[in-house]
């Protein structure tokens, strides 16, 4: 009896043994998981910091200009001479004149701005978006073998 005694405790041992490795296999997987996942996390959010500040930085600029526009159309500047004055590009459509000008996010991107400036002074804000400097060429064929 007492051989049978020593098997049933030899194999209890084993068993917690194993299960033992197999938790503290599983806990690191998990943690080495939770590591690259935290670090893909940060790296996500380091690059939307640096697009906003792009942006906003983009955006001040627009802004600024937005306010020499003013400044010289209440000082009494022709919309026409504004083109000569500053980086802006004037048009004509029916009663109304359009100012346009823009300022880069970054290489791909830009932000444009389009102000309407009726005949009585009055500046409204036409279009004022983000948009792509250049058209992205997307590959579409679709490889299929043909059998040779």
């Amino acid at each position: 009896m007492k051989q049978n005694d020593k098997r049933s405790a030899g194999m209890h041992v084993g068993s917690a043994s194993i299960i033992m490795i197999f938790a503290v296999l599983c806990l690191t997987v998990f943690s080495t998981l939770s590591f690259v996942t935290a670090n893909q996390e940060r790296e996500l959010a380091e690059k939307s910091a640096l697009a906003m500040q792009q942006y906003y930085a983009a955006d001040w600029q627009c802004e600024e200009q937005y306010e020499q526009i003013y400044q010289k159309l209440r000082a009494g500047i022709a919309v026409e001479q504004l083109q000569q004055e500053l980086d802006v590009q004037v048009t004509k459509q029916e009663s109304l004149y359009y100012i346009t000008y823009a300022a880069d996010i970054d290489e791909t991107q830009q932000l444009q701005v389009r102000l309407a400036v009726s005949q009585d002074g009055s500046i409204h804000t036409a279009q004022w978006k983000a948009v792509a400097v250049q058209q992205q060429d997307y590959d579409d064929t679709l490889a299929v073998w043909d059998g040779e």
